[in-house]
This record gives C-alpha cells, structure tokens and sequence, in this order.
C-alpha cells in the first residue's frame, strides 16, 4: 500500500476538501513479516497484528478498507487453505459494514527494472538500450499470473470485496508503457512505480479516498 502514497498524498494536499484522510500500515517489522502472513501463522504477533488491524476497520470514523500486497503475497494465500480461508473470512467480515476494495498486482516483469536497460559492460562500455526495443511482456504477465488473478477476484467479490485492477488503467490496448514521454523509465525495480508516475497514472486509487456518498459501488 506504501507504494500509492505520493498518489493519496497528492489529492488529500491538492483538495482536502473532497478526500478523506487516509492511514497507511504496512509491513510490521518483527512483530509479522511478511505481512501476509497474517493470515497464516497462528503465532502471537501476527495474531496481535491481524487484531489491531480489524479493530482499527472497524472504528466508526472509517469509511473504507483497502487491502494491497504483492503478486508474490496473494498467490501464496490464494494457494495455501488456510490463508485463503482467513483472508475470505477478514473481507467478509469487514465488507459488510465498510467499502471493501482488493487492488489486484500491478506490471511486474524484469524488462522494468532500469537495470536491465543498458547493454555491454561496464568494465568497457555500458549504453542505453533503444526505448523502442524496451517492450513490457504484457502476455508473458498474464501467462504468469492469470490463475491465481482470477481466483483472488472471485474470492474478493464473492466476499463482498470492490476489485480494483491496475492492469485495466495502466495498460492500453495490451500495452503497458515503461518508459515516461522523455524516455525516463516509469519503474525504479521489476514491481514498484516510482513516485512520479504514481501520482500522475495511479488515479484508480482515489475512489479508496472518496467519502461515501460520492463512491460508486463497483470499479
């Protein structure tokens, strides 16, 4: 969730008035790390994370609930009984009082990490590769990752979750774009965008920060 900060962050400074204010928890250091786990391990610290985490969605001056982990994290609990049965069971839980939203796996692939963009050595001669030939494998991400996307979706709505899919605005007519229109690439590794291109391409996150009487339903 970190990763949308500048984006949040933008319209909350630009229009205070229109946005509510927004809290961002990531990942616990020792007390649950990987996060996701969460939904895992019985151990007490995850166990005491995974509390104060519904207890804080649950707090009346909450509106919405916003959950965001990497490709990585999802397919784990799609696959493993007991994360997916606890992760349907904590959307469920918390869907029926509050806007829900999933945001589903953004571009991830090596093609987006800067450095993979040089060819040569650089104990000779290291040159940027041409934009032209630095092409994201948009099937390639479906290929990779289609299954456990279509399970989490089902999942998700079928507990009452609003799917969000950065793949459907980030990408056009099957193309992701990997490089800004002055030839800076977009991402700063293989999965994360960096800021500037958050705050000017993420906008599917702001409906997470609209008061209620001016969210849609469905996304």
């Amino acid at each position: 969730m970190e990763q949308y900060y500048p984006r949040i962050d933008k319209l909350i400074s630009e229009n205070p008035g229109k946005f509510n204010s927004a809290i961002f928890i990531g990942n616990q250091g020792l007390r649950c790390y990987p996060m996701y786990t969460m939904f895992i391990t019985d151990s007490e610290q995850c166990s005491s994370v995974k509390e104060d985490i519904t207890h804080l969605a649950n707090d009346k001056d909450v509106e919405a609930v916003v959950l965001i982990f990497s490709w990585f994290a999802y397919d784990h609990l799609i696959k493993d009984k007991t994360g997916y049965e606890r992760l349907s069971q904590f959307i469920s839980a918390i869907s029926k009082n509050k806007r829900f939203y999933l945001i589903l796996n953004m571009p991830d692939g090596e093609e987006l990490n800067p450095k993979n963009m040089f060819t040569g050595s650089r104990l000779r001669t290291l040159e940027t590769k041409n934009t032209d030939k630095v092409v994201f494998d948009y099937k390639g991400f479906l290929d990779r990752h289609k299954i456990f996307r279509t399970e989490l979706e089902n999942l998700a709505i079928k507990n009452g979750a609003i799917v969000i899919d950065p793949i459907k605005h980030l990408c056009r007519e099957n193309k992701c774009p990997v490089f800004d229109s002055e030839g800076n690439p977009l991402y700063w590794d293989e999965m994360h965008m960096r800021a500037s291109y958050v705050r000017s391409s993420a906008d599917y996150i702001d409906i997470t920060v609209k008061p209620s009487a001016n969210a849609p339903s469905s996304h």
